[in-house]
This record gives C-alpha cells, sequence and structure tokens, in this order.
C-alpha cells in the first residue's frame, strides 16, 4: 500500500492519505498508472465476445449521428436553419399526404399496406408533421424534442412495418421510394430541427 501527499484546495494544509493501487488513481501522473494505461490501449480486444458489444456500439453511434436528441445553438445567422427546417417540414407534409392519397385511392390498400402506416401507432403519421408545425408557430423547445422523438418512433416502427408490407404484397416501387423518402428526410428534420431547437433553449449563445 503507497502513500501519497495530498493539498486541500482553497487551504495549505496537506495530508497523507494511503493508496490501494496506484495504476487505478484518475489523473495519476505515475509510473505505475502510465504503464497500466499502455498495457490498456495495446490490448487487443478483437475476438468473439466482443463482436455484439462492438456491433452495437456502431448500431448506436449511426443512430445518434443521424437522429440528434441533443446538438449545440449555431453561432451564425439562424435564417438559413430556420429556411433548411421548413423546407424539409413541407416536404415532410407533401410526402406524407402522396402516401396517403395512395392509401385510399383504392380503399382496398388500407387493408395491404395501409394499416401498417397509420393504425400500428395510431395516426402518429400525420399527428407528427402537425405537432412539428404547432411547435415551431409556439416556439417550444419541448414541443420540436417531442416532435423529435415522434420521428424517431416512426422509424423504428412505423415505417419497417410499411416496407415489409409492401415488399410481401408486391407493390409498384413508387410506394416504396415514398417511405424510402421519408426516411431520409427524418435525417434532414433531425439535423436542422436539434439547431433550431437548441436555438430556441438559447438564442444568444456564443462561444466565450
Amino acid at each position: 500500500m503507497n502513500e501519497s501527499t495530498i493539498l486541500i484546495h482553497g487551504t495549505n494544509q496537506h495530508h497523507n492519505v494511503k493508496i490501494m493501487d496506484k495504476s487505478k488513481r484518475a489523473y495519476d501522473c505515475s509510473i505505475e498508472s502510465t504503464r497500466a494505461l499502455e498495457l490498456a490501449i495495446a490490448k487487443d480486444e478483437r475476438s468473439c465476445s466482443t463482436c455484439p458489444t462492438r456491433f452495437k456500439s456502431v448500431i448506436y453511434s449511426l443512430w445518434i449521428m443521424f437522429f440528434k436528441t441533443h446538438g449545440q445553438a449555431p453561432e451564425s445567422s439562424m435564417n438559413l436553419w430556420f429556411m433548411s427546417f421548413s423546407a424539409t417540414l413541407a416536404l415532410e407534409f407533401l410526402l406524407t399526404i402522396v402516401f396517403i392519397l395512395h392509401i385510399a385511392n383504392p380503399m382496398a390498400n388500407i387493408w395491404r399496406f395501409g394499416l401498417p402506416f397509420l393504425f400500428i401507432l395510431p395516426g402518429l403519421p400525420i399527428i407528427a408533421p402537425l405537432w412539428g408545425l404547432l411547435a415551431i408557430l409556439c416556439g417550444s423547445a419541448a414541443m420540436l424534442k417531442s416532435y423529435s422523438n415522434m420521428n424517431a418512433t416512426l422509424v423504428l416502427v412505423n415505417y419497417p412495418l410499411t416496407i415489409a408490407f409492401l415488399i410481401f404484397e408486391k407493390e409498384p416501387a413508387t410506394y416504396l421510394g415514398i417511405i424510402l423518402l421519408l426516411l431520409l428526410n427524418k435525417v434532414c428534420l433531425s439535423f436542422f430541427g436539434s439547431k433550431v431547437r437548441q436555438h430556441f433553449v438559447n438564442p444568444t449563445f456564443a462561444k466565450n
């Protein structure tokens, strides 16, 4: 067991403390901790037992990158961000309305591929864009965050099920293309929406 001297912040008092294992001490610059760090870096973790963990980390990293739940308020003018978010939100409305028209004509499409799109999470593909528009009109960061959660839920549940139904029913590729465009548009909404949301949280953000 080793001993080390510490200085209490704000005073001139020194105390001797006992260290059980110097290699595990935070912010330590001793030879033991340096060697422990070198061993940890040099350790080869590419084994079959670590493959699931690495695969999970890759999927989670991609999810965080594409669907941002956090963001940083931009320092530049917000005009470009507002215009980009408005354009992607308008495209969301357009694509959703087009797909709903395809579902309603003929009405038999409701049971073929409209069921997972509209009724698995009842009405969420319609409620989400309206909620996003209301969040912009109210300037609410909390509403924008819930809108982002709605979009993530659609990407995880409704859209994959709709794609599976479209492929199973051998529907025209046009329907599949609309869903894929909705998926890509969700990524753009997440990117621009995170900036707008953080601007609402802190409108005067600037680096010191």
